[in-house]
């Protein structure tokens, strides 16, 4: 087995290696024996750091959040929010979806799985909150920088922004000719700097 100073990698690299595995054959086919030879290792090596499946499921799931996390913590100092921001989602939406829509296939997977796994339903359900969080923050950062308009509620705006961005990964699975592109960004945005909020914006304050 690994040193211990290695247990972390290792637990990250099985972990990548269900998700591949997830968007390979879904699923009900990433099986430990699965998950393993896609890593090159023992059924062994998996078992050794997740006693089941629904563990492994869970640092899967844990994997792919940090991997969409570390996108939104990138942000270089000098560039505003809404700058920053179209570019994250640009690659959340275009770039994991409609040309790598194997990004969004694995979390459709969990989020099935999730109705049957109370266990894998609460990381799902703490990975959805801690990333409408992260998006309220980023909002506000951009309230405080100039670039999105005081007058949006950043949480309000937050659960929109995450609804949307995980409707247009769904779509990018279930409907491949749908077209996508970077004017949907814009769109979803657009009202972040406009003084004509529509109510979303003014929701919560009402």
């Amino acid at each position: 087995m690994p040193a211990p100073t290695d247990h972390t990698v290792r637990r990250m690299e099985v972990a990548r290696a269900a998700v591949h595995s997830i968007a390979r054959t879904g699923l009900e086919g990433a099986t430990l024996r699965e998950v393993a030879d896609e890593g090159g290792w023992s059924v062994g090596v998996v078992q050794y750091y997740f006693r089941n499946k629904s563990e492994l499921l869970i640092a899967a799931v844990d994997f792919l959040a940090d991997q969409t996390s570390e996108l939104m913590s990138n942000r270089p100092e000098a560039e505003n929010v809404m700058v920053s921001l179209r570019k994250v989602l640009n690659q959340i939406i275009l770039e994991r979806g409609r040309h790598g829509a194997n990004y969004w296939k694995v979390w459709i997977c969990f989020w099935a799985q999730a109705t049957n796994d109370h266990l894998l339903a609460k990381a799902v359900e703490d990975h959805a909150r801690l990333w409408r969080q992260r998006l309220t923050t980023v909002i506000e950062e951009g309230q405080r920088d100039g670039s999105v308009s005081p007058d949006v509620d950043a949480v309000s705006y937050a659960a929109y922004l995450a609804a949307a961005i995980e409707g247009f990964g769904i779509t990018s699975v279930v409907d491949p000719e749908c077209p996508l592109g970077s004017d949907m960004i814009d769109r979803i945005t657009a009202r972040l700097s406009s003084d004509d909020l529509s109510g979303l914006g003014s929701a919560s304050r009402s």
